[in-house]
């Protein structure tokens, strides 16, 4: 062995709110670093766990070895220390190697299994109890590998607050493996809008303490990217070049036959040569300076292109005769025109530029595309091509193949960001990441990048489940969730699995809930049987401690809103050390409300920016355990359940009443339905009717009808005309379900005699009356009427009404008299973006009483 070995010990010190650092490793001399155990003579007899680096670590893989020593520390409670070496260190010493896939130290036989060039897999492979090996061509494959390890022997990081890290006991680290690892997706990334914001007394410095504590959460938990996509450039470009903006206001985009002064987010006009070669210059100085920074990575061989977030493009006479005067035709011109230039800087080599495909520009261009291109497919949100997000994503990539782009296609999605969320639980967690994952993958998407939240209750498991699906989109997300709950809670797994799985299967935050989820957290609380237990069921209370802050501030009248801000300010950040909540993002959305609700300004009461002059922070103190029992028994008091049963109904929708077979084709007159969202439409259509007529009017409005299979058998756009009578031919009698996409807003009719239903009732414009069912033997009717200042009225059959008072809670239990259920009711509402939800009841809404439609088992 080399006689020029250096000890150095290991501090656990991951504790503290910085988490661990393997802060000594960055000075060690040598790039061997072998990790020694101590050993018992029987109590531990694998002579395992001793690590050889065969590099300079980054600041990446040294973290990753602390989390490997002081895990392994903690499972075995033996003393690791660290020695380093030279290229010679003995081969025949028992050890965890860790090395470059290059490196001697590996077997012949290993050497050749890795492909190098994916900077994100790694190989791990055991010979016997002695050693492990795990390999791989960069720090970031090695930290995967470390992690993968770990997670193998048990431990566990499922939330980034240190009360959710799991390393078991074990007097056995040894794995039997012998695989390379590859992850399905290159790019499995995520954000949460808003950040951090600047330092606060809770957190002096957000960045690298919470901030870094959702990095490490992220490493832990092997995200990460070997490839990148670039967006929004346009802003920065606007800032670098303003002189020239200010100075040229031909290079302002044209809006409404004038150029728009300079703004930060300012559009240039896309037919200008003078600012298209500006901007051309300015994207290949980018690149030539990615290239030096990480030479040979796919991150440097594209360059973002991108313009600015939002609106104003430029509608000038030339830019408008670009292929069909799309923005999108305009907005890839110019990705064009740089895509080239990049090709003739770097001709036969695989560089190219990198475009989102969203927003006004999310729509296909009818002008040709280079092929050197990355263009990454933003289609659940923003865009109004008339497609779904699904259909809209097929059709880039079928566009990308046919323009021979190689470039790893890859989407960017929004999970529950808090700007649209506000930090509610009611992400599907058990299916959507894992659902979409597998279709993306399907389709030959390699890599997401996600928008979320930096809240942990909200989003966590929503995104650990998406992260495992995209290394292994066959993962057992299930038994996942199960070892979840068991791990996180032991005996108290009961009770908040039911409390975690209601808020993702249907949440909706209401007095009611509150009531049983104060219930199940205090049952939850009786059960614990370690203290691991209760503090992570604590941090679960101190969560709907803000939901019941969030409760109150969103219902207060007018006079009440200073002192339910105020609670909900100092709630934000007694708890922002949890992880539970975004509270920096949280605390913005309160004062945007705040001010727009009254006369009074949060910002003048624990400002983030202005912390060290707001004596309010005195105020602030982070919850302990009596605290916590405190807030669960104000919340038994304060809310009692309703005396309701949920119910949810399955099987397809179909009439109440069967319509008889038609002599003659009906026409398309009756109630219209308007809206500004895409809506469905379910349809029953009886026999003799071989074509459906309707009448679909607004600006480019499409619409599709699918039989009861979900094949699509019809598809129309309005155009710009703006009104469209459609006759859509009909095969057999039956199901049909028909779906209406607007831009702006629609408006449909159908004929009236047709059983045909809505859902969900979102965003309709002006009063609309909707019939529905209510089931044999149902009591009382459960339903929410969320929007504070609109009233709502219900008529049951016999034409009494009932006020549903704005000022009342959103969540309404109404009697149902005998003899009134199995029957037909309404609700009488003005159209606001919260839909209405029933409870209890079919969520199908007609707009006459003899087209009820219902769902099969709700008879």
């Amino acid at each position: 062995m080399n006689t020029g070995i250096t000890k150095y010990e290991f501090r656990n010190n991951e504790r503290d709110l910085l988490c661990r650092r393997f802060s000594r490793l960055s000075i060690l001399p040598a790039a061997v670093i072998v990790f020694f155990c101590v050993l018992p003579s029987v109590a531990f007899p694998q002579n395992y766990g001793r690590t050889i680096i065969t590099q300079e670590p980054d600041e990446r893989l040294e973290e990753a070895i602390g989390d490997l020593s002081s895990a392994l520390e903690e499972m075995t409670g033996e003393e690791f220390e660290i020695l380093t070496a030279g290229e010679d260190f003995s081969e025949e010493s028992p050890a965890i190697v860790i090395s470059q896939t290059g490196s001697d130290l590996l077997p012949p036989e290993q050497r050749g299994r890795l492909d190098d060039t994916c900077r994100e897999s790694f190989l791990i492979s055991s010979s016997d109890d002695d050693r492990l090996w795990i390999a791989a061509g960069h720090s970031k494959g090695l930290s995967h590998g470390i992690y993968y390890y770990l997670e193998k022997l048990g431990a566990r990081w499922y939330f980034p607050n240190p009360n959710w890290e799991i390393i078991p006991g074990r007097d056995d680290i040894t794995v039997r493996v012998d695989k390379v690892v590859e992850p399905a997706f290159l790019m499995r990334t995520f954000f949460g809008t808003g950040g951090f914001g600047p330092g606060t007394p809770v957190d002096p410095s957000p960045r690298r303490n919470l901030g870094g504590r959702w990095e490490r959460w992220q490493q832990r938990n092997r995200f990460g990217a070997q490839m990148s996509t670039y967006g929004h450039v346009g802003h920065a470009f606007s800032i670098r070049y303003e002189e020239e903006f200010r100075e040229n206001p031909e290079y302002r985009a044209e809006v409404d036959g004038e150029r728009v002064d300079y703004s930060p987010g300012v559009k240039f006009c896309g037919s200008n040569p003078e600012v298209v070669q500006l901007f051309i210059k300015d994207r290949l100085e980018a690149l030539r300076d990615r290239r030096e920074e990480d030479h040979g990575s796919i991150k440097s061989r594209y360059v973002g292109v991108g313009p600015a977030d939002g609106y104003g493009f430029c509608r000038c006479e030339d830019c408008q005769s670009i292929g069909s005067g799309s923005i999108s035709d305009q907005v890839f011109h110019v990705t064009n025109e740089v895509a080239r230039a990049v090709a003739d800087e770097f001709p036969g080599k695989d560089y190219g530029v990198s475009i989102y495909a969203y927003g006004q520009y999310a729509e296909l261009p009818t002008i040709d595309l280079e092929p050197n291109m990355q263009i990454c497919v933003i289609p659940y949100a923003f865009q109004r091509t008339g497609m779904s997000g699904d259909e809209l994503l097929e059709a880039w990539l079928e566009r990308m193949e046919a323009e021979g782009i190689t470039a790893p296609p890859t989407i960017y999605d929004y999970w529950n960001i808090t700007d649209w969320g506000r930090n509610m639980p009611d992400f599907d967690f058990r299916s959507l990441p894992r659902d979409r994952v597998r279709l993306w993958h399907e389709l030959g998407i390699k890599g997401a990048h996600l928008e979320s939240t930096y809240s942990a209750a909200a989003a966590g498991l929503g995104l650990l489940t998406g992260c495992r699906a995209m290394w292994d989109p066959d993962a057992d997300i299930d038994s996942f969730l199960d070892e979840f709950y068991e791990l996180s809670f032991g005996a108290a797994a009961d009770p908040m699995r039911r409390m975690i799985e209601r808020w993702a299967e249907d949440f909706v935050l209401s007095d009611h809930e509150l009531a049983v989820s104060f219930r199940d957290l205090e049952e939850a609380y009786e059960r614990a049987d370690s203290e691991a237990a209760e503090m992570r069921i604590g941090d679960y209370v101190q969560y709907v401690q803000f939901l019941r802050k969030w409760h109150k501030f969103h219902r207060a009248q007018d006079d009440e809103i200073p002192g339910s801000a105020r609670a909900l300010v100092r709630i934000l950040w007694s708890i922002y050390d949890s992880s539970m909540v975004h509270s920096y993002r949280m605390w913005i959305l309160a004062v945007r409300s705040s001010r727009h609700r009254a006369d009074y300004d949060t910002l003048d009461y624990l400002h983030a920016h202005e912390a060290d002059e707001e004596p309010g922070w005195e105020e602030v103190t982070e919850p302990g355990r009596a605290k916590l029992q405190e807030w669960v028994d104000a919340g038994l008091k304060d809310y009692e359940p309703m005396d309701f049963q949920r119910r949810t109904f399955k099987g397809d929708p179909i009439p109440l009443e069967y319509p008889q077979p038609l002599e003659q084709a009906p026409e398309a007159d009756g109630s219209s339905y308007r809206s500004r969202s895409t809506t469905n439409f379910h349809l029953y259509l009886p026999e003799g009717m071989d074509m459906l007529p309707i009448k679909l009017g607004g600006e480019n409005v499409a619409v599709s009808v699918y039989d009861s299979r979900e094949n699509k058998i019809f598809e129309h756009s309005t155009g710009e005309s703006g009104k469209n009578t459609i006759e859509i031919p009909i095969g057999d009698p039956g199901y049909y379900r028909l779906t209406v996409r607007p831009t702006q807003s629609f408006h449909l009719t159908v004929p009236e005699n047709i059983p045909a239903a809505f859902e969900p009732w979102r965003e309709p414009i002006g009063w609309v009356r909707g019939y529905f069912y209510v089931p044999d033997g149902l009591d009382v009717l459960a339903l929410i009427n969320p929007p504070r200042n609109v009233s709502a009225t219900l008529r049951n059959p016999e034409g009494g009404e009932i006020e549903l008072k704005p000022q009342d809670a959103p969540l309404h239990v109404v009697e149902v008299p005998q003899g009134m259920d199995g029957a037909v009711w309404s609700l009488h509402r003005p159209g606001t973006a919260s839909p209405v939800r029933l409870l209890n009841a079919p969520e199908l809404f007609s707009l006459s009483e003899e087209a009820v439609m219902i769902f099969e088992d709700a008879r």
